[in-house]
């Protein structure tokens, strides 16, 4: 039984990591989007959505697993 939870353990420490890469990887995505709008507020907006998302997600993920 110990093993089967050390198992889950490792697992979850995996997923929370992926997540987190995913996480920052929307972040970079949204100021890439943010950066290159060229002025464009549509497309501003759409940048700085995305990081906002991206940030809550984040510390989303750090509170669930903190």
């Amino acid at each position: 039984m110990e093993n089967l939870t050390q198992t889950i353990s490792n697992l979850v420490g995996i997923l929370i990591g992926f997540a987190g890469a995913v996480g920052a990887g929307y972040f970079v995505y949204g100021a890439y989007l943010y950066l290159t709008a060229s002025g464009a507020p549509h497309q501003m907006e759409r940048g700085k959505s995305a990081m906002v998302t991206a940030v809550m997600g984040i510390v989303l993920i750090l509170v669930a697993y903190g």
